[in-house]
């Protein structure tokens, strides 16, 4: 039997200009201004439905960007590697690579937003198009998934 892959990524980035502030553990508003470049270096593994196995790997440098306007949200630049692999029983693997760069300066949200975006991985199975995902959040200057997104339809 032949299974058909897709592979695809958002052909444009459309970013909310809302300003955000990290969070705390606690639940409260952090200081979210760094004042040094944050290196990051993480990878995120999830099981699936089906046997499936996705897997999420983010790499690079977040800078921060001063700002001109003290009510201005905390901005950064990121420079970022997001490589995202799906490995479902049956099929093939399916890997998407990109990086946020050159986006900037983004607010915490932004950078959110573009990361999640980037670990999108999309495949066509049993005749069914499904997409795998991470969606990330900000959490005391460190990157955390705050879900993983897997979602088929019928062709």
């Amino acid at each position: 039997m032949k299974f058909a892959h897709t592979l695809s990524l958002a052909a444009a980035l459309a970013l909310a200009a809302v300003p955000a502030v990290a969070q705390s553990r606690d639940g409260g508003a952090a200081d979210d201004y760094i004042r040094q470049p944050i290196r990051i270096d993480k990878t995120f593994n999830q099981s699936l439905q089906g046997g499936c196995k996705y897997t999420v790997s983010v790499s690079g440098t977040i800078t921060p960007v001063p700002s001109q306007a003290r009510e201005q949200p905390p901005l950064v630049a990121p420079h970022l590697d997001v490589s995202a692999q799906a490995n479902c029983p049956n099929t093939a693997s399916v890997k998407v690579t990109d990086n946020v760069l050159g986006e900037g300066p983004l607010t915490w949200s932004q950078l959110e937003d573009s990361i999640s975006q980037r670990s999108r991985v999309y495949t066509v199975e049993n005749k069914h198009q499904c997409s795998y995902g991470a969606v990330f959040k900000v959490v005391d200057k460190q990157l955390e998934v705050n879900r993983f997104d897997h979602h088929c339809k019928l062709l």
